[in-house]
């Protein structure tokens, strides 16, 4: 199941697990301070990516995706020139609050609703069981090399699959340059839940009846993927 998020990020993973009320997050280890790398010769550079997901008791649950990507070669341009945000069509609702682009003179391009189409999913059309999934295709407009790209998007699932229970699994950027990285995460505070995070501990909170995991993160250089674990 393809995960209800920017695809061409490609580092994050939303994993449906068994109905648990388990919270999972999975993180990669941070390396100790390193000199900062030359990232000029970078087609894209993510300057921030925050998600922030609030779960109720009831299986109902809320999910907003924010970010700013520098544009900084004709690649990067193709990679970002037409966004696909993949989400489940029959739990609830998913909304692109705006997708825009600021000018290096600092005025704001803003793409329009006509740009995004609404489309099943390409593992839709290869097995309809799948036939609740769909795609947002959103045409970028005005973006150009020296530009940074802006969006933002909210999604809500109303018909959770396991009414009750909830559960989800987050992976670090391993692969981009990622300068601000956040997750953040809140349940009841009088629920019990499981969080499983290999290296790095997430900081809580309280705030309200809420309790509230955040992880940080920032990843300056490329893995090397043979090595990865």
């Amino acid at each position: 199941m393809c995960p209800p998020m920017l695809k061409r990020l490609g580092f994050l993973s939303l994993v449906f697990l068994s109905p648990v009320p388990a919270i999972v997050a999975q993180v990669l280890p941070l390396k100790p301070d390193t000199p900062k790398a030359d990232q000029s010769q970078e087609a894209f550079v993510i300057e921030q990516f925050f998600r922030k997901e609030r779960f109720e008791n009831d299986g109902t649950s809320s999910k907003e995706d924010l970010a700013r990507v520098r544009i900084q070669s004709e690649a990067g341009v193709q990679q970002y020139g037409l966004l696909t945000f993949s989400y489940a069509g029959g739990t609830g609702t998913f909304e692109i609050k705006y997708v825009r682009v600021r000018k290096p003179d600092g005025s704001v391009v803003e793409t329009p609703p006509e740009n995004v189409q609404d489309m099943a999913a390409q593992i839709t059309r290869e097995a309809p069981f799948y036939s609740d999934l769909h795609e947002k295709h959103v045409a970028v407009k005005g973006l150009s090399v020296g530009d940074v790209l802006e969006f933002r998007t909210q999604e809500h699932t109303t018909r959770p699959l396991a009414p009750g229970q909830f559960w989800t699994s987050y992976r670090f950027a391993h692969e981009q340059i990622v300068a601000d990285e956040q997750l953040e995460i809140s349940v009841p505070g009088d629920r019990a839940v499981k969080i499983k995070s290999a290296t790095v501990q997430p900081v809580i909170g309280e705030v309200g009846l809420d309790r509230i995991y955040t992880w940080h993160n920032t990843n300056l250089q490329h893995k090397d993927e043979t090595n990865k674990k």
